[in-house]
């Protein structure tokens, strides 16, 4: 997850507050999952329920090099359907 982006999408909304709570409690940011990617000694990273979802404005490399940061094995951002 991309804090500066959740609250650029969360701005124009009147709950934001609790809503930007919640996604923040819930998820994990992708330099977090890369972290306990590393730890867990896994062979691929599959990054997927990206907050914010389908955004055009977080290209596909911004999540990887969030995890990249702690995680040097193969990297892939899932999508719908999609098969590894």
């Amino acid at each position: 997850m991309m804090p500066d982006r959740v609250a650029q999408l969360l701005r124009s909304l009147p709950n934001q507050r609790a809503l930007a709570r919640s996604v923040l409690w819930h998820h994990s940011s992708a330099e977090e999952v890369g972290q306990v990617a590393s730890a867990a000694g896994v062979k691929m990273l599959v990054l997927s329920h990206l907050v914010p979802a389908d955004d055009p404005d977080v290209p596909d490399d911004e999540w990887v090099a969030a995890a990249r940061r702690h995680y040097s094995g193969p990297i892939v951002v899932g999508r719908d359907l999609m098969l590894i």
